[in-house]
């Protein structure tokens, strides 16, 4: 049943959000994580 649970918790990724939730950051701070993640995946395609 454990298993079950946790495998269940780090598909939805509940983990990840907590982490990124404990600490404040600005929202500008949030838009240039997510342009610099965009940008990642955009090379990472085009190779």
């Amino acid at each position: 049943m454990l298993r079950r649970f946790s495998r269940m918790v780090m598909e939805e990724g509940i983990i990840d959000e907590v982490r990124d939730r404990m600490y404040y950051k600005s929202p500008s701070l949030v838009k240039k994580e997510k342009t610099k993640e965009q940008e990642k995946k955009r090379r990472r395609f085009r190779d």
